[in-house]
């Protein structure tokens, strides 16, 4: 690895931690009384067919949500659900994005009621949420069209990862500026970092080729 590179991998971490450090002491999420209700409701979301998570769902979730979550295609989903994203996605992905806004509404259902469910809560609807797009993308039986089938889901999965990243796994909901702007620069500098780095592992690449091949690279003859 050349001096170059190493200092740009050594920036790249010292920036993308003072990022982090910025992020994480922004709108850190109080503690409180965990939801137990709500908190059953996403295990059985994520882990459960639909007539099972159904029953899970709390007492008082179509009062305070405003609608009773349906069961299509095996799956408990927010009826009227979309998706959302950096990016247009196909309608083959909309019961998985129908499930996340269900589950995202579990959350929002525990905070209206002065309680809350733990970070590992919302990440474990994220995490079904991807799985839910890769298995959609896995019965695609054309290499091309599940190749751009799983570029989309994987524009869908970062997008919702950062927003969760940049809310400490808490309530969907509204953020401060300031909460916002670190997490873009955490994601910019993580994002230029690597892709500095990468530039710099790739020229280290070509040297040492090049010498190991014989030619070694920015050597002047010396004449006898």
């Amino acid at each position: 690895m050349t001096t170059t590179t190493a200092r740009r991998l050594t920036t790249m971490l010292l920036l993308s931690g003072a990022a982090w450090a910025a992020l994480s002491s922004l709108d850190e999420p109080a503690p409180g009384p965990v939801d137990a209700g709500s908190e059953k409701a996403v295990t059985a979301l994520v882990d459960q067919p639909g007539s099972h998570a159904l029953q899970a769902i709390p007492a008082s979730f179509e009062r305070v949500e405003g609608y009773r979550p349906q069961i299509e295609d095996g799956m408990l989903l927010k009826p009227m659900g979309s998706c959302s994203g950096p990016v247009p996605l196909p309608r083959a992905f909309d019961d998985a994005c129908k499930q996340h806004d269900l589950g995202y509404d579990l959350l929002r259902h525990a905070h209206k009621t002065d309680r809350t469910l733990p970070a590992s809560a919302r990440r474990s609807i994220d995490d079904q949420f991807e799985r839910s797009m890769r298995a959609t993308c896995e019965e695609r039986s054309n290499a091309v069209s599940r190749g751009v089938c799983d570029g989309l889901a994987q524009a869908a999965v970062t997008s919702v990862r950062i927003n969760s990243w940049r809310q400490h796994g808490s309530t969907p909901g509204h953020e401060s500026a300031l909460s916002i702007a670190a997490g873009g620069a955490a994601v910019i500098t993580l994002g230029a970092g690597f892709g500095l780095a990468g530039i710099g592992l790739r020229t280290t690449a070509r040297r040492v080729r090049r010498e190991w091949s014989g030619a070694p690279a920015n050597v002047t003859a010396v004449q006898s």
